[in-house]
C-alpha cells in the first residue's frame, strides 16, 4: 500500500498493489517487550525504493513471499503513478534490482542488482 500525502499532511490517495494483499501481523510478548511480527504465511514484499520524478511517483514492486525458499529482494516491476494516484505505466525489467534512480532527461533507469554480484544496471525507457 502507498499513501500519498499533501504538503500539509492530508491524505490525498491510498494505492494498493496489483495483487491487493496485506502482510498480516501477530502480537508477541516476551515478558520484557510487546511487539508485532509478520505471520510467515502472509509475509510478502510489496513496494519499495520510491522515486519522485517530476509529476510522477515511481516504485519498485516485488510481491514475493519472504519466507519461501529461493526468496530474494530483487524486483523486476516498476509501477509509475501520478501524484494523485492514477496508474500511468508499468515497466518490467530484464533483471531484478533492489533500488532505482531515474534520469528523465536522458530517459534512463538505473538500478542496483546483486545477481551475481553487486553492480549498476541501466535501462532506457
Amino acid at each position: 500500500m502507498i499513501d500519498i500525502y499533501s504538503d500539509s499532511g492530508k491524505l490525498v490517495k491510498r494505492l494498493y498493489g496489483p495483487e491487493h494483499f496485506f502482510t498480516r501481523f501477530t502480537e508477541f510478548n516476551d515478558g520484557v517487550r510487546i511487539g508485532s511480527r509478520p505471520k510467515p504465511d502472509y509475509y510478502r514484499d510489496a513496494f519499495y525504493s520510491p522515486v519522485g520524478v517530476g509529476d510522477e511517483l515511481w516504485v519498485l514492486y516485488n510481491g514475493k513471499f519472504v519466507n519461501k525458499p529461493g526468496y530474494n529482494l530483487l524486483a523486476k516491476d516498476i509501477l509509475v503513478f501520478s501524484w494523485e494516484g492514477a496508474p500511468l505505466r508499468h515497466y518490467i525489467l530484464n533483471d531484478g534490482v533492489s533500488r532505482i534512480a531515474v534520469n528523465p532527461e536522458k530517459r534512463k533507469i538505473y538500478g542496483i542488482s546483486s545477481n551475481p554480484e553487486y553492480h549498476i544496471v541501466e535501462y532506457s525507457y
